[in-house]
């Protein structure tokens, strides 16, 4: 007879089991995520096309080895499988290129907003008095300075960085609202000055969330790529059933493919290399806050 001790024992020692692996996939899962999205786009790219071949292959030869086992008559069903996985793997592909556009979409507009915020806190920190007017014009300055130079370098690296100096110029402005907001006398400009501050600052958490840390789940791609190799191999299988040769058209296939999926994936990242996001608002903001400083050194 089993000790119920025991028994209980073992139940502890399942659920830290259960425990630890369900800790370990996560652990994996974010580790692949963070890997995924660090590959070059030219490897990326060549990846894809290799594993495209690679997929068909299989097919190929899978169909070669049990070719024999398949009546001449079958060949119309392979036919009719293979061009339904196919026209589902091309559904799915045309699905998430329109979704993730559509976010390509709302980054265009975010950065029309954050620039039209930007200027607005420009206009209103007029109502300031003087050296806060020419400490907040300075900073808006270094502000989308920091965007514009980020956006051209496309680095991923000094994006963070950029990241982490914006807080600490929306630190800066928003210390400069509060000594004003204690202030009675400019009460309510001051109202108008924190309104579009916050504006600004809360577009500006927003594209940081959308843009940088908001990406397609791993579980998408790994869907995608399960539903590749499906396509791919019974794309081979079929040709292998139908005895045909290999031909070029395998690697015209496999190059069609790659370019869409890798136009999906340049549309999930950060730094986009085929889809720039135009900065012309936020470049015109900038030189309108060079025409102020402009001003205010002639002033002087």
């Amino acid at each position: 007879m089993v000790s119920p001790h025991f028994t209980v024992y073992l139940n502890r020692l399942n659920l830290i089991s259960v425990a630890d692996a369900l800790i370990l996939f996560l652990l994996l899962s974010k580790f692949c995520t963070m890997f995924f999205y660090t590959i070059p786009l030219l490897w990326y790219a060549i990846g894809t096309v290799l594993l495209i071949l690679l997929f068909i292959e299989v097919g190929f030869r899978l169909g070669i080895f049990i070719h024999r086992f398949i009546e001449r008559g079958k060949e119309s069903t392979v036919s009719t499988i293979s061009g339904s996985i196919l026209g589902l793997f091309g559904f799915i592909l045309a699905f998430i290129f329109g979704i993730l556009y559509n976010r390509f979409e709302a980054r265009k507009e975010m950065i029309r907003e954050e620039a039209n915020a930007i200027h607005t806190t420009l206009l209103r920190s007029a109502f300031l008095p003087e050296a806060d007017h020419v400490k907040t014009i300075r900073l808006l300055k270094e502000y989308v300075d920091l965007r514009v130079v980020a956006v051209d370098l496309q680095d991923t690296a000094f994006g963070f960085g950029v990241i982490r100096e914006s807080d600490h110029i929306q630190q800066e402005l928003w210390e400069i609202a509060l000594a004003n907001a204690n202030k009675t006398m400019n009460a309510n400009t001051t109202a108008l000055f924190i309104q579009s501050l916050t504006a600004m600052t809360e577009i500006h958490n927003f594209r940081v969330y959308r843009g940088i840390q908001s990406t397609a789940p791993l579980g998408l791609w790994v869907a995608l790529y399960s539903l590749l190799m499906f396509s791919m191999v019974s794309v081979g299988y079929q040709t292998a059933i139908a005895q045909s040769k290999r031909t070029f058209s395998n690697l015209f296939l496999s190059l069609s493919f790659s370019i869409v999926i890798v136009l999906i994936y340049s549309l999930d990242q950060p730094n986009n290399y085929f889809f720039k996001i135009p900065q012309q608002s936020m470049k015109h903001v900038q030189t309108l806050i060079n025409q102020q400083i402009t001003m205010k050194s002639s002033v002087k």
